[in-house]
This record gives C-alpha cells, structure tokens and sequence, in this order.
C-alpha cells in the first residue's frame, strides 16, 4: 500500500468522473480530441496555465512526478494512453495547438523521471526531440540536487542513507546519537530535512506506507530528542510552548504530511539555528556526527563542500549544484563577457534575459540607471533563499559592458551579504 505524500486521487477522481479516462484513450486512438481531459491525463509542471483547473492538476515537483509513476492506477493510465497514439503522428493535428504543448511538457516531465522510457519516444517522433523549455526552467534545480552525489556520500559518511533516515540497515557500531549528530551537522551544512528526504524518496522510488512511516516516525524522533535537549538546557516558556506544540501537531499528523512534519523541522532550525542558546546545543550534538570534518583557509563549508569565500574573477566551471549569476539584457542577447560564458559554458539560454537557466542565472543591468537593476537583484535574492540544494557565484554584474562601478553595485546587493549560498565578489562586500 502506498502513501499519497501529494494528493494524487485528484487524478483519479477527475479521470474517474463521468468515464473521462476511457473518453479520452477512445479518442485518442481515434486520432483526435475532442472534449476536455487534457491537464488530468497528460498532466504537467505547473505554470503553463494559470486558470484554477490548471493549477489543481498541475505536478509542483519532480517527486511528485515520480509518485506519479509510481501511482498503481495512474502510472499505468499514463503509459497506456502514450502508447495509444500514433508512433508517428501530428501532435497538432490531434490535439489542437494549445493542447500539444501540454503534452510536450507532460513528455518532457516523466521523460526526465524515467529516461529511456516510451516518453523519450514519443518526444522524438512529435517534437523531434525538442523538450519543454519551461519544465527544464522549472525542475533544474531539483533535477541538479538528485544527480548530484547524496548529501552523505558527499560528506564521507560510509553508512547508507537509510540508516539515518529510517533507523534500518546501519552498522552495529551505529548509535543513535551518530545519526542524531549527523543530521544535526548536515543541517548546518546548508542540508535540510526536506532535501533529505526528498533525495531518499527519489533514489528509492518507492512511497509505500511502510517506508513513508518509518521517514516520519524517525523525523519525529529527532524532533523529540532536540526539543527535549534544547528544554533541559534553555529556560524560556515561550520556546518550550513553541517546541510542545510543533511536536504535538506533527505527532497527530498522518504519514500523508511526511513532507510537511520535514518543513516544521527545517522551519525551527531556520528560526533558532543563530539563537546562541540553541546552537551551542547543536554544536555539542555535532561531536558525536560521522561527517568527514571541513578544514580549509580562506573557504566556506556549504552543503558538505569546500567553496571560495569571495567569487573567483574567472570561473571556468561548476560543481553539480552552482550556479553562475551574471549580467545580462532583457533581450538574453548573450553576445559578449559574463553573459557569453554562461551561454558557452553553463547553460544560459539565448533570448532568455531574466532568471535561472541550466546552471547560470541572469540578471539584467542593461535596462537604465541603476534603480532598474534593484528589482532584479531583489527577485534574485529571494530566488537564492528559496533554493538552499544551490550555491550562486555572483560575478561583477554591471561592471563591464553596461558601464556601472562597483560601488555603484554592491550595495544592491547588501542582503545577500551572510547569506551561507551566495557567493560575492569581494569589491561588493
């Protein structure tokens, strides 16, 4: 029995509802369209419509694709009605033009999940191989923390990531206190519990009931183990109410909000991980974690790696999970400086002017005065915050072709300064 960890009965209720599912395999095969069915049976990431229906079947996240999959009845509908259309066929012609960019980034989505399936087929004979830009956009950095190496390979931990994550499978030399360090260390390596899971979730492609409670329970666990450390060390009523009811609330919660007892987690350490009172307690927790300890001059720790401390005046190339942030115009004409290095280098995509894009994120400077690039530079920053599976060198945007000087810059970007996954030059500090 698997949990639905994303509220995928939507799919089957709406593909149930007056036999949609078999009307829409029927006119499939029949070689055209003709009522409406399509964001519940080919659905896609979300942000290709922005009506209500659009937005209830949309998939938020290439887990959820994965469970999606996974689903007994709706991954076998969807490769089902794949095969059911012509090997070679008119994707426009079947489905109307709107409706064939759907299924472009429907294919495009579970082509990504699980390459090498009747997807990538089907991407080849309607769209000559051509995926969805705007899924790629959407999912690349998700896409990025998941081929990446895991978070405990990736800080020398020998275990298996389930013997933290779920208690099973550890060695006999393993003590709970190993996995309580660990993960308290990992957490201050820019990990989250999210992330974490997520990852385990991917690699493990499988959301059975048994998997899904032991996620939580040992999630809970952490937390009750925290909350009462951080109780016998700190005497503040008003923290103790908050821990009593995090911990309440989630331990009433069901195995379906797996994911959300993760975000309380990670929302407490968010709040209180500068609280010194709490994170002189994490840091006695971290004695006992099997991380590979971080030595390095001049360098920053994040996510397990060594990076620079300021961003290096040439970078020719990444790891997995950077990102190149660098100046651009509102046309994404990438023809010379920074801009043709991430178009050469790091995925930028031509005519695409503003946000990320493969491992390169743009920022425009070209636009007028300098008032014009705050709103940009906001948006970036709070884009940096909301993807912590990240790490951004910022590079002297503004500073070459578009004629500005660095102190007419840096202090655009004077939040992101502290900021653990952005990097900047050191003239903006």
């Amino acid at each position: 029995m698997e949990v639905d960890l994303f509220g995928l009965e939507r799919f089957v209720t709406a593909q149930d509802s007056y036999d949609s599912y078999s009307s829409a395999l029927r006119e499939v095969k029949g070689g055209r369209k003709q009522s409406h069915w399509m964001w519940y049976v080919f659905p896609q990431i979300q942000g290709l419509g922005h009506t209500v229906t659009s937005h209830k079947y949309s998939i938020k996240s290439l887990l959820e694709a994965n469970a999606y999959l996974e689903h007994a009845t709706l991954g076998k509908r969807l490769r089902e009605i794949t095969c059911a259309l012509p090997v070679h066929g008119d994707a426009e012609r079947i489905f109307g033009a709107t409706d064939a960019m759907k299924l472009r980034s429907c294919l495009t989505l579970f082509d990504i999940v699980s390459p090498d399936e009747i997807f990538a087929d089907y991407l080849e004979n309607y769209f000559d191989k051509e995926r969805c830009q705007h899924t790629l956009k959407f999912v690349s950095s998700e896409l990025s923390y998941y081929k990446n190496e895991d978070a405990f390979t990736r800080n020398g931990i020998k275990e298996v990531p389930r013997a933290f994550l779920e208690g099973i499978d550890g060695s006999k030399t393993l003590t709970y206190n190993n996995c309580l360090g660990t993960i308290s260390d990992l957490l201050g390596r820019g990990e989250t519990m999210r992330m974490l899971v997520s990852r385990h979730l991917w690699d493990k492609s499988d959301f059975s009931a048994y998997r899904i409670s032991n996620l939580r329970q040992r999630i809970l666990s952490y937390m009750r183990s925290i909350f009462q450390i951080i109780a016998d060390n700190v005497k503040d009523d008003n923290l103790y109410r908050e821990m009593n009811d995090i911990y309440a609330r989630n331990k009433m919660s069901g195995d379906t909000q797996l994911l959300l007892t993760a975000d309380s987690f990670d929302i407490f350490w968010k709040e209180h991980c500068h609280d010194t009172r709490v994170r002189t307690l994490f840091d006695t927790l971290i004695k006992d974690s099997l991380c590979r300890p971080v030595r390095g001059t001049g360098e920053r720790i994040y996510n397990g790696l060594a990076r620079p401390k300021y961003t290096p005046d040439a970078v020719s190339s990444l790891k997995a999970d950077e990102v190149f942030v660098f100046g651009s115009n509102l046309q994404g004409y990438h023809g010379g400086g920074a801009a043709r290095a991430a178009l050469k280098r790091f995925g930028a995509i031509w005519g695409q002017g503003v946000g990320l894009q493969g491992q390169s994120y743009a920022i425009p400077t070209m636009q007028g005065g300098v008032e014009t690039i705050k709103p940009y530079v906001d948006q970036f920053i709070a884009f940096a915050k909301g993807h912590p599976e990240l790490f951004f060198y910022v590079t002297r945007i503004g500073c070459g072709i578009a004629g500005f000087t660095d102190s007419e810059i840096a202090p655009l970007f004077s939040d992101a300064i502290g900021i653990d996954n952005i990097c900047l030059p050191e003239s903006f500090i």
